[in-house]
């Protein structure tokens, strides 16, 4: 499968379209050090720029959030994205526009940490985005499930190209995380046809008031917490089911 050319996808982008050029030239994995070796070059086409470091580090997590690179840890080490074929007849665009490129591959995330406070019956641990969303792939895996992520936390996919599911993990119940997950299933799976299940997964229950939005929104809701065996989810089995 063939590498995503940055440098198509950010043309006419200035800084990114130079930054992408030079990413194009380095391996399917390479590092922020790897990156560097360009500094001088890119110094001269950005002369009025004094943080060439700082910039590439800014446009680097950029790419990251748009699906086109991906971290590999937490080390300053990266990934490009797999290019896919063609959509095939199950999976149409509207005219004039294009689907982001899919790797249909899955890449753990570095894991950060969290501080939450679980019920009764749960432990209090210190769980990051990360392990969550690696262990919601594994739960998919044992169920059967093709999985992989890109511009989403994860998503599940059947034959080639027509992708069934998407899945948004927060780490926390505040409005502002909703708001976010709620942006990120609607703007990733628009052009999905049929339209993927879209799944938001939490730490716990919303309000009722926001489960209702959710419902109207026909966003489904997947509870995870952290017990004595490790991450487990509420309500998983029978999303992914059919």
């Amino acid at each position: 499968m063939n590498q995503v050319a940055l440098e198509t996808i950010y043309a006419g982008r200035g800084w990114y379209a130079d930054l992408a050029r030079c990413i194009d030239r380095l391996p399917a994995e390479f590092s922020l050090s790897d990156v560097y070796e360009f500094k001088e070059e890119l110094s001269e086409l950005h002369p009025e720029n004094n943080t060439v470091d700082a910039s590439v580090r800014k446009l680097l997590q950029n790419m990251r959030d748009a699906g086109h690179i991906f971290f590999v840890d937490g080390n300053g080490n990266y990934r490009k994205a797999i290019q896919i074929s063609s959509p095939g007849p199950d999976r149409k665009i509207p005219s004039g526009r294009q689907n982001p490129p899919r790797p249909h591959s899955f890449f753990p995330e570095f894991s950060g940490h969290k501080k939450y406070k679980a019920a009764q019956d749960e432990v209090i641990a210190q769980v990051g985005h990360g392990a969550v969303v690696d262990r919601l792939n594994e739960k998919c895996l044992e169920a059967g499930k093709s999985t992989a992520n890109s511009l989403i936390d994860l998503y599940l996919y059947e034959g080639r190209n027509r992708i069934t599911h998407v899945f948004e993990v927060k780490t926390d119940i505040t409005t502002t995380s909703i708001y976010t997950a709620i942006g990120q299933l609607e703007y990733h799976s628009a052009f999905d046809s049929p339209r993927p299940k879209r799944i938001i997964v939490l730490p716990g229950t919303p309000k009722s008031e926001t489960s209702k939005i959710l419902e109207r929104l026909e966003i489904e809701i997947v509870e995870w917490f952290d017990s004595k065996t490790g991450i487990n989810f509420r309500g998983l089995d029978e999303i992914i089911a059919d």
